[in-house]
């Protein structure tokens, strides 16, 4: 089998009829650099909470759903499912009644530890700042009046939208917001 037509396969099973089904899933992405390749595998709104509950001990799947609010049931299957494919977790299911599955990082995933400290403390420096410029009203309020950006040329002479097409509009309220958030 090629490299390029390789696919992931994972087993589902299905206790109830005690069989087990095979799905295919989409090939391998292809990369441009390795960070977009990282960015894709801890990437999604729940990853790294998962991932940092992890990192303190082994978890069972009502652990790891639990200190999560507003998230389903679903989306941490899906998850958890993502980070197992790409060799991040690990998942141990044991042989009792009631089924018993433990969720852990791999080596592989103990390794990310010290890139999300380093991103961890980056963000709590970007969050000091970003507090500090709300708290000087810098986010607040408009700098700009729309009077201002036409004599800049930076809008049109016209009340927005007449005679243009929805890119232009688009075009106007990004270049319009890029001035508001320069100072003068």
């Amino acid at each position: 089998m090629s490299e390029t037509s390789r696919y992931f396969k994972y087993v589902q099973y299905d206790w109830e009829l005690s069989k087990s089904i095979v799905e295919d899933s989409k090939p391998q992405k292809q990369y441009m650099c390795p960070v977009e390749a990282l960015v894709n595998i801890i990437g999604g709104k729940w990853k790294l909470p998962i991932l940092t509950l992890l990192f303190q001990e082994t978890k069972r799947y009502g652990e790891l759903r639990q200190p999560l609010p507003g998230v389903t049931e679903r989306m941490v299957t899906m998850q958890l499912r993502e980070l197992e494919r790409s060799g991040i977790v690990q998942r141990k299911v044991y042989a009792e009644v009631p089924l018993k599955v433990e969720y852990s990082l791999t080596a592989l995933g103990h390794s990310l530890e010290p890139v999300l400290q380093v991103m961890l403390s980056w963000s709590e420096r970007l969050f000091i700042k970003l507090r500090q410029a709300w708290e000087r009203g810098m986010s607040t309020s408009p700098t700009h009046s729309r009077e201002q950006l036409v004599r800049l040329r930076l809008l049109p002479n016209q009340p927005d939208g007449v005679g243009q097409t929805r890119r232009e509009r688009s075009q106007n309220r990004w270049i319009a917001s890029l001035a508001l958030a320069a100072p003068m």
